[in-house]
């Protein structure tokens, strides 16, 4: 799944326009999706305006052909919620949320932040879990915890510690969808789908999108082992 940027106007304010092309360019070479409004989408420097406007625009350009995640996290829980369900409304696939930033939450308080939001909508939420910018990890015994939850569906992980991403797979029991992110190392990714993986979330594949369409492939046989080898 490609995660690309929002293209911004000289004097501030995005282009709906380009941002929805963008929606249509890993369909082009079989990747399973699209991520709109993660950090890469730098939605914190967009109006929810401009954010609404490029997830409707998005969604209809897709016409289906592809799956859509968007990012609704908000500072509050309540202003979660509703871009959760503006997503839903849209057409959107699946929400994505990372942790609360800045607040630097117990483990107590980002499971309630992440149940509360999945007990009022009807949609997959995936986690993002994404401890350098938000000052705070979800640990691998939190995101078991969190997998329980019929709305959760799945795991965008961006932490340092390949071992907390093999942990979280051994906890779910292989069962979770852990998708490995290609930022900070390409290395976790043999090391997440050699774990059981599901495939990748990524930044980098909104430019390599062949590649990396070809590497989130889940591994069966060491033909895959063979396949990811060869595009690292």
């Amino acid at each position: 799944m490609a995660s690309p940027g929002n293209p911004l106007q000289r004097h501030g304010g995005s282009r709906p326009r380009p941002a929805k092309e963008t929606a249509g360019l890993p369909y082009e070479h079989e990747s399973n999706g699209v991520l709109l409004l993660d950090s890469t989408g730098e939605p914190i420097l967009l109006s929810r305006d401009e954010r609404r406007r490029i997830v409707e625009a998005s969604v209809d350009h897709a016409n289906g052909r592809i799956s859509i995640m968007c990012g609704v996290s908000a500072p509050s829980t309540a202003e979660t919620i509703e871009n959760a369900k503006h997503a839903k409304d849209s057409g959107v696939d699946l929400a994505l949320m990372v942790q609360p930033p800045y607040v630097k939450p117990t483990q107590a308080a980002v499971y309630k932040y992440f149940k509360d939001v999945a007990d009022q909508i009807d949609l997959p939420i995936v986690i993002y879990n994404n401890p350098d910018r938000c000052a705070v990890n979800i640990e691998p015994e939190t995101v078991a915890r969190l997998a329980q939850h019929p709305n959760i569906v799945a795991i965008k992980e961006a932490g340092p510690s390949a071992y907390a991403e093999m942990r979280v797979i051994e906890l779910t029991k292989g069962e979770f969808n852990v998708l490995c992110c290609d930022c900070p190392f390409f290395a976790h990714i043999p090391v997440v789908m050699a774990s059981g993986g599901k495939g990748t979330s990524n930044v980098t594949g909104s430019i390599c999108l062949k590649e990396f369409a070809e590497m989130s492939k889940p591994w069966e046989n060491y033909d895959d082992v063979l396949r990811t080898r060869r595009i690292l």
